[in-house]
């Protein structure tokens, strides 16, 4: 019984062993990263963690359809049936368990009878007043995060049992054969988003912002999610994803918050870093 995580790469050298060591601490069996860019490099960065499959994948998708669709379909032809359960976040997502210490013991309190998948609350974390990028790890850098009181409804980002998995057509939320996915507060999700805000036992947090230095980097990569020829694939216009007013829409620095900090130094303090 064994749990995958499953991602698209692209200009993330500078946080990818972060992510990595960090969803490896937390119990994920195997990890597969589909490298989206241009030069090959995730696999020799990585070549420590045998647990990490990289896939290379280049490309910008089709005009109906984004890149991310197309990886996570192809992920589920040829990797899925290895494993029990699988989770696909992003790079800039950090799931945060409050309840258990591993993804295991997740899985066998919420999905051990294939009921369908987890939805886990997006929380946005703001920029810390941090206007440049630093080498520091994102968990440490980041540790203030929207006030979930003071909005209606969020993503959700889903763990599901292999063997209720259809198809991905959303990334966010897949189809299902059987069972439902749900809150960990048992709310049935349809969609991606949910108002049902609970995150008691678990909260992804989203880095979404970052400063404003690694926001605008983000404008050179384009959205993964959105298909090739879209014409808001690189935030164009006002109010696009990679606009100044779309930053400060998302940079919500109400609360502290250092779980996944404590997380990853915990994850540090067990792991011999290489000089």
């Amino acid at each position: 019984m064994t749990s995958a995580l499953v991602a698209i790469a692209k200009m993330e050298h500078n946080y990818i062993e972060e992510w990595v060591r960090y969803n490896l601490h937390i119990g994920f069996d195997s990890i597969y990263i589909y490298e989206n860019d241009d030069e090959p490099k995730y696999a020799e960065m990585l070549k420590e963690f045998p647990q990490v499959t990289v896939i290379r994948y280049p490309g910008a998708g089709s005009p109906t359809r984004s890149i991310q669709y197309h990886m996570l379909n192809d992920f589920c032809r040829d990797y899925k049936d290895k494993h029990k359960w699988i989770a696909h976040f992003d790079l800039d997502e950090f799931l945060v368990l409050k309840k258990h210490k591993t993804i295991r013991e997740f899985c066998e309190d919420y999905l051990g009878n294939d009921e369908g998948g987890i939805g886990f609350c997006w929380v946005h974390f703001g920029d810390n007043g941090h206007a440049n990028y630093s080498p520091e790890p994102v968990t440490s850098r980041f540790t203030k995060r929207e006030d979930l009181s003071k909005i209606e409804w969020t993503h959700v980002k889903c763990l599901v049992c292999v063997s209720c998995l259809e198809k991905y057509v959303d990334f966010h939320i897949p189809d299902l054969k059987q069972g439902a996915i749900r809150t960990t507060s048992g709310t049935v999700l349809k969609t991606r988003e949910t108002r049902d805000l609970s995150i008691d036992v678990a909260q992804l947090n989203h880095y979404l912002c970052k400063s404003m230095e690694e926001f605008q980097r983000r404008k050179i990569r384009g959205q993964a999610g959105l298909p090739s020829t879209h014409p808001n694939r690189f935030g164009k216009g006002q109010g696009g994803r990679y606009s100044t007013s779309f930053f400060h829409h998302f940079n919500r620095n109400h609360l502290d918050d250092f779980l996944a900090k404590e997380i990853y130094e915990e994850c540090l303090r067990k792991t011999t870093i290489p000089e």
